[in-house]
């Protein structure tokens, strides 16, 4: 990873947590339809504590901004799991996003759908055009994507 300068820095940090806020704001004026949502695929229980969770991650960026603001990687690619789609969108695709030039994600295919609706719901695209969503099999996104990134998270088997 390449340093920033102060400024450089400076300007980072404060576009994370403008985003981060602003995400949170979202969340916060969507929560209804965003459980509504959720409940298609997670108890009222999971969901309630799940977009707790997420908004705690957001609100609370600045201590992990240390991480977040010094250097860019060119490509992070994210295996989603197939549970808690908001917080995992933030935490595995979103917060790793303002480290990277740009982040390709892969849902599993149960969750594709529910990912994209968040995506849209809380209208994502603008604020991070750097997130990509793909839809592949997992050896061709192996191939096409994780075999060039800098980075690779995965969770599960």
């Amino acid at each position: 990873m390449t340093a920033h300068t102060n400024k450089d820095t400076g300007k980072a940090t404060t576009d994370i947590v403008q985003k981060c806020t602003t995400l949170a704001n979202t969340i916060e004026t969507k929560r209804e339809e965003l459980t509504k949502l959720l409940l298609n695929c997670e108890s009222f229980e999971t969901t309630s504590d799940e977009i707790t969770r997420s908004l705690d991650c957001l609100r609370n960026v600045t201590k992990e901004i240390d991480s977040l603001s010094y250097g860019k990687i060119d490509l992070f690619c994210s295996f989603l799991p197939i549970n808690l789609p908001l917080y995992s969108l933030i935490l595995f695709v979103i917060i790793p996003g303002f480290t990277a030039n740009q982040v390709i994600a892969r849902p599993s295919n149960t969750m594709h759908d529910l990912i994209k609706e968040i995506w849209k719901m809380l209208n994502l695209q603008e604020m991070f055009p750097n997130i990509i969503f793909v839809t592949m099999e997992r050896n061709l996104f192996n191939q096409a994507y994780v075999s060039t990134a800098d980075v690779v998270l995965f969770t599960g088997q």
